[in-house]
């Protein structure tokens, strides 16, 4: 699916930063990065590579978190079940996993929007330029977002789960 739909988001960060006269219409901005790719494809997966590195870990990371704080949420008043504990477990994994994996975001947009290089040129540019904090740049405008999605997604998945259950 990330493959499938990732020129999509490509597209979509270089129309964000380029003027409306520069590129006005999705159609033009394809063809321009394909003029900036000499007639490839390769513009349009810009930041492919830290985009598949992050998932795992992201996915890994948000999952051992949630569980662990489901877990913890026993001896929380209302236990594990309630439904405020579930949420808070949500958005607190979203987070944690958010935070851990940002670094790969901040070199994928970076990758899509400059085309500065390969993914360790980009990364390290970054760091000299800006130390730690340039790998977390924006960080905190994600944690609005994230961890909304993060708990609806996990939250969705509890649900289904048990309904599945129920059925069988």
């Amino acid at each position: 699916a990330t493959l499938a739909t990732y020129p999509l988001d490509v597209i979509r960060a270089k129309m964000a930063v380029t003027s409306k006269s520069a590129t006005p219409t999705v159609v033009d901005t394809v063809r321009f990065l394909m003029r900036e790719g000499n007639g490839g494809l390769r513009p349009l997966f810009q930041g492919l590579t830290p985009t598949l590195l992050g998932i795992v870990p992201y996915s890994g990371t948000t999952w051992l978190t949630y569980e662990t704080l489901k877990d913890a949420a026993e001896y929380m008043p209302g236990g594990r079940e309630t439904t405020t504990n579930k949420v808070l477990c949500g958005m607190v994994a979203g987070l944690v996993g958010q935070s851990v994996t940002y670094p790969l975001d901040v070199i994928r947009r970076r990758m899509q929007v400059k085309h500065e290089g390969a993914m360790w040129e980009v990364m390290k540019g970054s760091f000299q330029a800006g130390g730690t904090r340039a790998l977390f740049k924006g960080l905190s405008l994600n944690w609005f977002k994230g961890p909304l999605a993060t708990t609806v997604s996990l939250n969705t998945f509890e649900y289904i789960k048990a309904f599945v259950q129920k059925q069988q």
